[in-house]
């Protein structure tokens, strides 16, 4: 919800699609969070697609993406190799650069996501200077807090802060449909 409310904070109106590399958790997402008006959650290859035929405005990649595995950057890079030849500008916003180093391909795409992007605004001072010292970015960059961070802070901020005896720790992790549902379709996952 972060870059979406910073989106409408900083006067955008039109519509909002979203690309997703788990397109079932973005659309539960939609469901709880139906403030944020998104109009479509696309998978990655409708997204280029529709990118493909110039259907955006802008194309940009924001929070944690760049630190996905490597086929997840590939389709990322996809996406951004298509808007580019479509001449829609691209901007990475809020984004982490980290871990590198373990995989020549993986730290490759990024680098080109990086040269790609029209405008770049990284999460914070380390993931610049990642980019900069083990990817050789030399395009400019600025750095801001990460959206959802300051977004989440506004959230607890507007509801209050709970007593902490009234507070419930839940410790979760995502359902990974590769490893726990092989086998299934999308909505069976």
């Amino acid at each position: 919800g972060g870059l979406i409310t910073a989106l409408r904070r900083a006067g955008w109106q039109g519509a909002i699609d979203l690309a997703s590399l788990e397109p079932y958790v973005s659309r539960q997402t939609r469901r709880e969070m139906p403030e944020l008006g998104v109009r479509h959650v696309l998978s990655i290859q409708a997204a280029r697609e529709a990118t493909r035929k110039g259907g955006y405005r802008l194309v940009a990649i924001a929070g944690g993406p760049l630190m996905s595995p490597i086929f997840e950057l590939y389709d990322l890079l996809g996406l951004f190799t298509e808007a580019s030849a479509a001449q829609t500008p691209r901007a990475i916003l809020g984004c982490g650069i980290g871990p590198l180093g373990y995989s020549p391909q993986r730290d490759n795409a990024i680098a080109r996501l990086l040269q790609l992007s029209v405008v770049t605004v990284l999460r914070d001072r380390a993931s610049l200077q990642l980019a900069q010292t083990q990817l050789r970015f030399r395009g400019d960059a600025g750095v801001e807090l990460d959206p959802a961070f300051v977004w989440a802070d506004s959230e607890r901020q507007a509801a209050g802060e709970i007593a902490r005896q009234d507070t419930v720790l839940l410790a979760l992790r995502e359902w990974q449909p590769h490893e726990y549902g092989a086998g299934l379709t999308e909505r069976e996952a």
